[in-house]
Order: C-alpha cells, then sequence, then structure tokens
C-alpha cells in the first residue's frame, strides 16, 4: 500500500492524512489487494498525488472486505466492477464519500479527471 508525503515537513505536521481507500472486485483467490490493474492504479494515484504536494495514504482492498475497512477511509473509490454498489455502500456509510471511479478513468488511468471528482467532496 502506497502512502504519498507532503514536501514540506512543517505542513505535514499541522495536517492528519488522510485516507483514500480503493475497493475492488477482482475475483482473485491469491490476493485480496485487488486485480492488477487497481494495483497499477494505486501506484500511479500516489505518484500523481506526490507531485500536487497532496499528502494521502492510499489502501486497497477486496469488495467483500468493505465491512471491516470502511471506516479507515476519509475517502471511497470504487472500481468499476464494483461501481454497481455505490447507493447502498453511501447508505451504510453516510459520513464517507464515495466515488464510482468510470471505466474511461479506469482503463485509461485519467487521473486528472479522477483528481478533479476527489476534490468536489473534500
Amino acid at each position: 500500500m502506497a502512502t504519498t508525503s507532503m514536501n514540506n515537513p512543517q505542513k505535514h505536521a499541522e495536517q492528519k492524512m488522510k485516507t483514500i481507500v480503493i475497493f475492488d472486485l477482482s475475483f482473485n483467490f491469491i490476493s485480496t489487494n485487488g486485480s492488477l490493474q487497481t494495483q497499477f492504479l494505486e501506484m500511479k494515484l500516489a505518484k500523481f498525488l506526490r507531485e500536487k504536494n497532496q499528502s494521502w495514504a492510499l489502501k486497497i482492498y477486496e469488495a467483500s472486505q468493505i465491512d471491516e475497512h470502511a471506516s479507515e477511509a476519509d475517502i471511497i473509490l470504487l472500481t468499476p466492477t464494483f461501481a454497481y454498489a455505490k447507493e447502498e455502500i453511501e447508505k451504510k456509510f453516510p459520513q464517507i464519500p464515495v466515488i464510482a471511479i468510470s471505466k474511461a478513468e479506469y482503463g485509461t488511468m485519467d487521473l486528472d479527471h479522477l483528481w478533479e471528482k476527489i476534490k468536489t467532496v473534500l
């Protein structure tokens, strides 16, 4: 799991690091850390956030672990294969913004568009 850090340690210490949790419905019996595509998204998003001087912890969990780990999130991202559950998750965790990643954002790794979506719920 990747964690981004800010370049200014003093400013970083003043702010609580927020957490983005990505839930993936990956059908993977070997790993509970999502599909390779989701792991790649996590790495790219961590790099993108570092370049924007944003301090976020990023975590990936399998969809079946949502009840265990959703409370860790400041924002929940759902991969396209799990986006169908957005309304149910919003009802279950009303205090946490939930963003469904579109197939286009996921397939092309359109982080600029995804970041704009994240900023709208901050």
